[in-house]
């Protein structure tokens, strides 16, 4: 029996900052939690994860314009999910 359809990773770019002057961003990104054997579930979320850059499918959800654009980034609203 599953009782997860989805879940959600969020992560913070980059991974340390040194001071507060330093943007961060916080990405979430959903993925979908087919019923299969967990280790293998796992094993192609992080396969996914190092073959394509999450900051370019995941969502904005704590970040400025302003953040993103001195990280190199393209600004995206987040959607309220």
């Amino acid at each position: 029996m599953k009782d997860l359809d989805a879940a959600r990773l969020t992560f913070i770019y980059p991974a340390h900052t040194t001071s507060f002057e330093n943007p961060s961003i916080q990405f979430g990104l959903v993925i979908d939690v087919p019923d299969e054997f967990p280790k293998t579930l796992a094993d192609k979320i992080i396969q996914s994860l190092m073959t394509t850059d999450p900051k370019s499918t995941a969502e904005m959800i704590g970040a400025t314009k302003e953040a993103a654009e001195r990280l190199g980034l393209i600004y995206r609203k987040p959607s309220g999910w």
